[in-house]
């Protein structure tokens, strides 16, 4: 389950090292510039999180490029429908 999250370093978008148990995927990391209660500008990572057990990590990273590779295929498929209807409305 994603959750958001921040932090005032950088994270990496795969964490396999901060946790003995539990390994991170992150995405969406956005910089936001904020004003800390001494007035000085600080940098804030914004970033939604999911935390999987090391025991899944594998697991989740097949899942996760399976679904990268449908998204690839539906944006594909997509693509040669509207085509296949642009060229029809040539007729």
């Amino acid at each position: 389950m994603w959750y958001k999250t921040e932090s005032n370093l950088k994270p990496e978008e795969n964490d396999t090292l901060s946790s003995s148990v539990y390994n991170y995927d992150r995405r969406n990391i956005t910089e936001e510039k904020r004003t800390d209660q001494d007035g000085q500008e600080t940098t804030i990572y914004v970033y939604e999180e999911c935390k999987i057990a090391k025991s899944e990590w594998q697991n989740y990273l097949e899942l996760k490029e399976l679904k990268e590779k449908q998204a690839l295929s539906d944006s594909a498929l997509q693509d040669a429908l509207l085509m296949l209807m642009g060229d029809e409305s040539n007729v």
